[in-house]
């Protein structure tokens, strides 16, 4: 590929580069973890959980330090905790898009060396003739 195309392409990278720092920079709660609705049966012999109609309870799932933790969330904050989730994993593929886009433009700027340096050697042939 040619200097010109590969400026070209890293033009494009460096525009999507921009737009991925100003989501990544945009300030925000974030919580790390996973809100679910819990089903269980409680153990009583007479509950109606026995005949399928499990307890259900909407929680939230956190690992720390490789322990994974269970807490019931109610009102206000299952409301807060699902949006913080949600900005998390958002936060976390942006970043993942971020990262790879950079490696392509190091990538890029390896390719558009090469490709310069050839282009100084042609020049050099052309003034030795």
């Amino acid at each position: 590929m040619d200097a010109s195309r590969l400026r070209q392409q890293a033009w494009g990278y460096f525009k999507e580069l921009g737009r991925l720092k100003n989501e990544l920079l945009t300030r925000r709660p974030m919580a790390r973890g996973t809100v679910y609705e819990l089903k269980r049966k409680c153990g009583k012999k007479t509950c109606r959980c026995t005949k399928g109609q499990l307890h259900k309870q909407m929680c939230i799932a956190i690992t720390r330090k490789g322990k994974k933790t269970l807490r019931p969330l109610k009102g206000e904050e299952l409301i807060s905790l699902e949006r913080f989730t949600e900005f998390h994993r958002q936060f976390r593929k942006v970043r993942a898009d971020f990262i790879k886009i950079s490696k392509e433009i190091i990538s890029l700027a390896n390719h558009l060396e090469e490709e310069m340096i050839q282009e100084g050697e042609r020049c050099l042939k052309k003034k030795r003739k």
